[in-house]
């Protein structure tokens, strides 16, 4: 019975943290596609231009916000072992990490309409990139600041006020995209510029209501007055658990980039379809994305705590929660993968190529849904305990060294076309989910074995402002 209750406690604990990082994970989506839709309003080469500055953005996304991922980790491992003094610190140096790593970040996408010039690119796509991209400078380093607190809220398990955050910003980026690309309410009439001013605006907004809710917290004070101390010891530290995550987010979303490419050499039905269930998969994706989250802070929680029943219980709840959704996903896209490709895709009901090809990857996502999950999981419970680069290891040697080589080997060499292409990414989540789930073991091991120890001297956090 007592297991039983802390199981159920473990589990409502789990969901308050992962619902509201799951639905602002769908409302950050929703923002993306809002983006692309309007671009395209302005015409192809607009549309060419905004795709190429906001793909390469999302790239920088995707590394330095898994670097600043580290924060939550170390966060949840210190409010486990109850020192609360250093929370203000490890977010203070995580703020100082995120401008240094913003700066070179923003001249890199405000230099991207040089690179496009240098490959060639039409010279209106030049033109509008030029427009675009010193916009999305400026909104990388707001974010960046943003991420810091959102990592934050989500190791003290505020993650209302992140969804409070998004609910602001999609509507907002909508609106400030109609006004200010088309001049309505008396704005200037700005173009792509506009989109690129309104996600500047949605950026300070976001920036500003995590401020405003931050100054609530008891550990704000402490941050505002630590963040011109220097500590070394304890960036390298966010920096040694953090670059194997953002290392991990971008090998992970290249290889689907890549594959991309690869098919975009086949058929346009091949490529329809694969942008489908790429598609699909990200809508997907959302859910297993907010529990791995929680997972982290769950995991790093009982670690800090030096309770190793506490990490056994947090993964036990989330190897079920993974299978809890992701084998009725399964059962849904084997039933429904020609109903939803005819949804998304109305003119594939004329075109049998497109509708069969679709159904088949879709078939392919739905088998690997199980095992994508898991894997997901099992990588933010080990980012928990402090675990991330052998994660990454098998992570990228799964997709990059065995997923990618097979790929081409069944599309190209098979001849079997996008189908080959998922095949080989579907072979990479396989292992790489077997890979991490034998390294739980020891890893719960180690824990284990340091928690049993005496505690290691930390040092004061006061000490750099000496």
């Amino acid at each position: 019975m007592n297991i039983g209750i802390t199981l159920r406690r473990e589990l409502g604990r789990t969901l308050a943290i992962a619902t509201p990082l799951i639905l602002s994970s769908l409302l950050s989506m929703g923002i993306a596609i809002t983006d692309v839709v309007m671009m395209a309003w302005l015409g192809s080469p607009v549309l060419a231009a905004g795709a190429a500055v906001s793909d390469f953005y999302s790239i920088l996304v995707y590394l330095v916000g898994g670097i600043l991922g580290a924060l939550s980790a170390v966060l949840a491992e210190s409010r486990g072992a109850g020192r609360d003094s250093d929370c203000a610190v490890w977010i203070a140096q995580s703020f100082r990490l995120a401008l240094i790593m913003a700066l070179p970040g923003a001249l890199l996408i405000g230099a991207i309409p040089q690179l496009l010039q240098l490959i060639g690119a039409e010279s209106e796509v030049v033109v509008a990139a030029g427009d675009y991209a010193p916009m999305l400078a400026l909104t990388f380093v707001l974010l960046l600041l943003s991420r810091v607190w959102h990592q934050c809220f989500a190791a003290f398990e505020h993650t209302r006020t992140i969804l409070g955050g998004m609910l602001i910003s999609l509507p907002l980026n909508a609106l400030g995209n109609y006004a200010l690309m088309n001049g309505h309410w008396g704005l200037p009439e700005l173009g792509l510029a506009g989109i690129g001013l309104s996600s500047v605006i949605c950026a300070a907004t976001l920036l500003l209501w995590y401020s405003l809710q931050a100054r609530r917290a008891h550990w704000y004070r402490p941050v505002a007055r630590l963040l011109l101390c220097n500590d070394s010891l304890r960036r390298s530290k966010l920096l040694r658990l953090g670059v194997p995550i953002g290392v991990t987010c971008l090998g992970e979303t290249g290889v689907f980039l890549l594959a991309t490419l690869l098919i975009a050499g086949f058929s346009l039905e091949e490529l329809a379809a694969h942008t489908l269930t790429l598609r699909v998969a990200g809508v997907l994706y959302a859910v297993p994305l907010g529990l791995s989250q929680a997972a982290t802070v769950r995991a790093g929680l009982a670690f800090g705590a030096k309770d190793p029943a506490a990490m056994v219980r947090v993964l036990r709840i989330q190897l079920w929660l993974a299978l809890l959704w992701g084998l009725p996903l399964v059962l849904l896209l084997l039933e429904g993968r020609e109903l939803l490709t005819l949804w998304l895709l109305p003119d594939a009901g004329g075109r049998p190529a497109l509708l069969e090809t679709a159904s088949l990857l879709l078939l392919l996502l739905a088998l690997l849904q199980p095992a994508d999950n898991l894997a997901t999981q099992v990588t933010g419970f080990l980012r928990g305990l402090q675990d991330t680069r052998r994660p990454m290891q098998l992570i990228i040697c799964s997709q990059w060294l065995l997923a990618l080589p097979l790929g081409l080997l069944l599309g190209h060499g098979a001849g079997l076309g996008a189908t080959g292409i998922w095949l080989g990414l579907g072979s990479g989540v396989l292992l790489a989910c077997a890979g991490l789930l034998l390294r739980l073991q020891p890893q719960l091991a180690l824990a284990s074995r340091r928690n049993a120890g005496p505690a290691s001297a930390e040092p004061d956090p006061w000490q750099a402002c000496a």
